[in-house]
């Protein structure tokens, strides 16, 4: 199995704070909303993996290069292009933003989930 597809279905956010505060407002009396946001800080990109799949093209007739060489300023340029184009884009986001629960006399009634 390839390493993109263990990191592509996510990572599950642990339940135990989510479940303590839900518990929390479930008691006699508690009549109102609940509401959790979900935020990432910024260590999270420290844990980011990223694999990199790297697929050559030769010809039949052309050798494979064998020594290391470092890319020219030219052909560094349309890098830099891309990266700036695709740096917005490149953001960490939880799927789930909040979640509102309303609970009555204590009982939860009803949740939505805000994306």
């Amino acid at each position: 199995m390839s390493t993109l597809a263990e990191f592509s279905r996510g990572i599950p956010i642990p339940e135990a704070e989510i479940r303590s505060a839900l518990e929390s407002v479930a008691i006699p009396g508690y009549t109102g909303t609940l509401q959790l946001e979900i935020n990432l800080g910024p260590e999270v990109a420290q844990h980011v993996a990223i694999a990199v799949i790297r697929r050559q093209s030769l010809k039949p007739d052309q050798a494979a290069v064998q020594k290391q060489t470092l890319p020219d300023p030219a052909r560094k340029k349309p890098v830099q292009a891309v990266l700036d184009q695709l740096r917005s884009k490149l953001m960490i986001q939880c799927v789930v933003a909040a979640v509102e629960a309303n609970f009555l006399d204590g009982v939860l009634q009803n949740y939505k989930v805000q994306m």
